[in-house]
């Protein structure tokens, strides 16, 4: 297949997939993305260094992935949402130009080189809170530079 139709391809399906980056092998994506060149269904590539987010479960000796937001709310909503099956934390990091593969409209996706990350650190974290049907709703507020989020849950 030609790398125009490859493309073209991914840019229509990758905004698609639901985690993507656990059905296929981290090195096998980041080797298409960079044969790729740069791939974007509108947002052009970044000029200086931006600031990125990615909510994910909290888990000891995992590689950083490929894929992250430039909506801080959505990282954000990313790490809530694995907070009821594990710890959970938001991260931020600052990307350059060169570490940007591909820059998507659906949730902000960036995708990233993780090897060309810089100032990786932790945005906020979340405890897992599970759920148990029956009981009554406890209020949980996570927090995060300038946002915070609460919601009622099921003890």
């Amino acid at each position: 297949m030609l790398p125009g139709n490859v493309r073209a391809a991914v840019i229509c399906l990758w905004p698609t997939l639901v985690l993507p980056a656990s059905a296929f092998p981290q090195d096998q994506l980041l080797a298409l993305f960079k044969y790729l060149w740069y791939c974007t269904d509108g947002p052009e590539r970044p000029t200086e260094l931006m600031t990125i987010y990615v909510g994910q479960p909290t888990d000891v000796g995992q590689p950083l992935g490929l894929s992250w937001k430039t909506d801080e709310a959505v990282a954000l909503q990313h790490a809530l949402d694995y907070s009821f099956t594990s710890d959970a934390e938001c991260l931020a990091a600052v990307t350059s130009r060169r570490a940007v593969l591909a820059r998507f409209v659906a949730e902000d996706e960036v995708v990233v080189d993780p090897a060309l990350l810089t100032d990786v650190r932790l945005n906020a974290p979340f405890m897992h809170i599970g759920s148990a049907s029956g009981s009554s709703p406890i209020p949980f507020t996570a927090f995060s530079g300038r946002q915070s989020l609460t919601l009622l849950l099921d003890e």
